[in-house]
């Protein structure tokens, strides 16, 4: 039965197009880790379990160079130099990486984006124009009439590398035809780069509806569902209640310092002439079942996005318009180039 199964998902790759093929292999490989019932085909599960990586794998192999091609390239150069992760970008290191720019849709500006690599790290250094700087997100202001604090409309600065965590090449856009994992970097200039780092979160979109998930129609038409959620651990920032005025502004967080695997990505942020510079350090291998985890041997896709990724829509009345709108564009391969 596996062989014939086997042949029949050959065949059928060779006659489509290769992301139809993708589609249908790993929506095939996501049901069964998600523990749905193959009863009806009368196959045992683990056959199934086995056939289906077996499948990936061959997949894998087969649309990979066709695929890579499509997507730009950005090299991750070995470094065995210190690095002060600053938000500065000026140690002698990122002289050798070279700069790779890519276009941001939602915010329409160019990104410029550099990769650094060491025996324990992987480094990453942003760039990108913004003719003010927002450092202060959602103040809370008192109202009078209501005789209680609200929401203001500030909303700080923000990057996000959006990282695949399954081994082939897939859209990770919110309009996806494949479910899929994606570990999130979330730099925010208010809530995390006080304490030096980056939000480290992961992102879920399944066809399976769950508690907290935002439902998004996929470009052929089907429903998935997203769930944002925090790594394992202690955020920077900790939500503030008030019950009473204390003064006209008040700040809506307390800000601490992250702990866990919320605590893995180091990040820094320097503002200065309109331009943001950002860098971000983390582990190539974290030891958390929660992040991806880098070999130097390999490539990896990510997107990048200026705003946050959430799937709401453009809202006028905040300060920043497209926060919460950002979507990430065509998918970058890193390659790590061997000392």
């Amino acid at each position: 039965m596996s062989g014939n199964v086997m042949k029949k998902i050959i065949s059928f790759c060779n006659g489509n197009h290769q992301t139809h093929c993708a589609e249908v292999i790993l929506q095939f490989k996501y049901d069964l880790f998600e523990g749905r019932s193959m009863n009806k085909h009368n196959i045992n599960r683990m056959n199934y379990q086995k056939l289906a990586s077996i499948i990936v794998l061959i997949v894998s192999m087969f649309f990979y160079s066709v695929s890579s091609q499509a997507n730009p390239v950005l090299k991750s150069v070995w470094t065995d130099e210190p690095l002060q992760v600053d938000g500065r970008g000026t140690d002698d290191a990122w002289d050798k990486a070279p700069v790779l720019t890519t276009h941001d849709l939602i915010a329409d500006i160019d990104i410029q984006i550099q990769s650094l690599y060491s025996r324990k790290n992987i480094y990453m250094l942003v760039t990108f124009a913004d003719a003010t700087e927002n450092r202060l997100h959602k103040l809370m202001h008192w109202n009078e009439t209501k005789q209680r604090y609200t929401t203001g409309v500030e909303r700080e600065d923000i990057f996000i590398f959006k990282w695949n965590m399954l081994p082939t090449v897939l859209d990770i856009s919110l309009s996806s035809n494949i479910p899929y994992k994606a570990d999130i970097w979330y730099w925010k200039a208010s809530r995390t780069d006080h304490a030096g780092y980056a939000d480290d979160k992961m992102q879920t979109y399944k066809s399976k509806k769950s508690k907290n998930t935002r439902l998004f129609i996929s470009k052929n038409g089907k429903y998935f569902y997203l769930s944002r959620k925090g790594d394992k651990g202690k955020p920077a920032y900790i939500h503030r209640f008030y019950s009473s005025k204390s003064t006209e502004t008040v700040d809506k967080y307390d800000y601490v310092k992250p702990e866990g695997s919320r605590a893995d990505v180091r990040a820094k942020g320097f503002w200065q002439d309109g331009v943001w510079t950002i860098e971000f350090q983390r582990a190539l291998n974290t030891g958390h079942f929660d992040d991806l985890q880098f070999n130097t041997a390999s490539s990896y896709f990510f997107g990048v996005s200026r705003y946050e990724i959430a799937g709401r829509k453009e809202n006028k009345q905040i300060e920043q318009p497209k926060f919460g709108a950002g979507e990430v564009n065509k998918l970058i391969e890193l390659r790590f180039i061997q000392k």
